[in-house]
């Protein structure tokens, strides 16, 4: 049975409609991105165009507020190193993408993350790791393959912040430990 067109599912059009009259210039991947949390039991009573633009202004903010950090686990694959100076470079990161990166397309954001990281902590030998990269929900996130690599390294921070990769680290299962001013929580990895 059909819902009622007043209690119906926000369309993509009126998602597009409601981040354009909150000031936004969107892309098709935002109106996606925000569309996909759109959930018609979260529509509050009253003028559907207000409901909608208030429900809108809501679940751009949960996404504006957890996208902008990336984190990257580092494994060492061989018992030996190429080059002992890249000792201790295994562990775990976090990439805290600037006000310019953010303006990028969110598949890209993998990709500027990796630039950011590769920016700050040089590798004498990449084939000595395994480099993988998690979203702020803590899913995997591939770096965008027509991405012009090392184009972004300054368009963000990164840290490190543990000396086991993320997948085996222990602080997968709750929280990663704080991280400058900041903690950050998300849900665990599929990994």
């Amino acid at each position: 049975m059909n819902q009622p067109a007043e209690t119906a599912r926000p369309s993509r059009d009126e998602v597009l409609v409601s981040l354009i009259a909150l000031g936004e210039d969107p892309k098709a991947s935002r109106v996606d991105a925000v569309h996909a949390r759109v959930d018609v039991a979260s529509l509050e009573a009253g003028e559907r165009a207000d409901a909608v633009r208030a429900l809108v202004d809501a679940m751009r903010a949960q996404i504006d507020a957890s996208s902008n950090t990336m984190f990257i686990s580092v494994r060492q694959v061989r018992d030996t190193l190429t080059n002992p100076e890249d000792a201790g470079l295994e562990g775990g990161y976090v990439v805290s993408l600037n006000a310019q990166a953010m303006l990028e397309p969110v598949s890209r954001h993998a990709s500027i993350a990796m630039d950011i990281f590769h920016g700050e902590w040089g590798f004498s030998c990449l084939n000595d790791f395994e480099i993988q990269v998690f979203n702020s929900e803590r899913h995997v996130a591939l770096p965008d393959p027509a991405h012009a690599v090392n184009t972004c390294p300054l368009h963000g921070e990164v840290e490190k912040f543990c000396d086991a990769p993320l997948s085996e680290h222990a602080c997968l299962t709750n929280s990663f430990a704080d991280v400058g001013k900041d903690a950050i929580e998300s849900p665990t990895p599929d990994i």
